[in-house]
């Protein structure tokens, strides 16, 4: 971490997920939305700064390496431990930057300001979770995609600008894919949770089940990238 704040651009880049969801904060409370509206904009606005917030930590973690010249892939490291340190850095700020749209969907269940017939804190609390599952294979996933879009370097792949061809397109098509990535559990929750009978409490578990299975996918591709085996 005290790489990472030594560098100004480093430390703005850290910061910024983490202060973007407290505008959600702010919107959501200063609206004084309530029932379906509420769930729907808590969730919508979550996911949409989901790609965001990915976006500022891949700039975080990479950006000290612009300075140094990449000095940090000279040194005898295996690719596996620096891609753990990044992770790790990155998972902090992704936590983080988690805890305000957290607490929102739990105040507001716990207030049953949702207005919904059946009971809503469990299905909150399956939220938040998919919420943390979703920001951390995010993480996997936008460290992959930085590595195959820019960091390929012989027989392996880094995490560093090495291929600057077609820089926009890349970064362009990157950030589609993590926001495809981020919405897939909303979309597969919401319209199994209609087929389902409209049920809130089955659409959060779909919603949770299938954000871990996209994690365990995505965490496969990560290691294999990396190479863990």
């Amino acid at each position: 971490m005290a790489y990472i704040f030594r560098n100004f651009s480093s430390t703005l880049y850290f910061i910024f997920p983490i202060l973007m969801p407290l505008i959600l904060l702010i919107q959501i409370f200063a609206a004084q939305t309530v029932g379906y509206d509420a769930f729907f904009e808590i969730t919508l606005f979550t996911f949409f700064y989901s790609g965001m917030t990915l976006s500022f930590a891949i700039m975080c973690i990479t950006a000290p390496e612009s300075d140094t010249g990449g000095l940090l892939y000279i040194l005898p490291s295996k690719m596996k431990d620096i891609y753990r340190v990044k992770r790790r850095i990155m998972y902090i700020s992704m936590f983080l930057s988690a805890i305000a749209p957290s607490i929102i969907m739990i105040v507001y269940a716990i207030s049953n300001r949702f207005e919904f017939p059946e009971n809503t804190i469990l299905p909150a609390i399956f939220m938040v979770l998919s919420y943390l599952v979703i920001y951390f294979y995010g993480t996997e996933l936008a460290l992959t995609l930085y590595s195959r879009f820019f960091g390929k370097m012989r027989n392996k792949y880094t995490i560093q600008m090495l291929n600057v061809k077609h820089k926009f397109l890349k970064i362009g098509l990157g950030i589609v894919i993590l926001y495809v990535g981020s919405y897939i559990p909303l979309i597969a929750g919401y319209f199994l949770g209609i087929v389902l009978g409209f049920s809130v409490f089955y659409g959060s578990v779909i919603m949770l089940g299938t954000s871990i299975l996209l994690f365990g996918v995505i965490r496969w591709i990560a290691y294999k990238n990396f190479n863990f085996y």
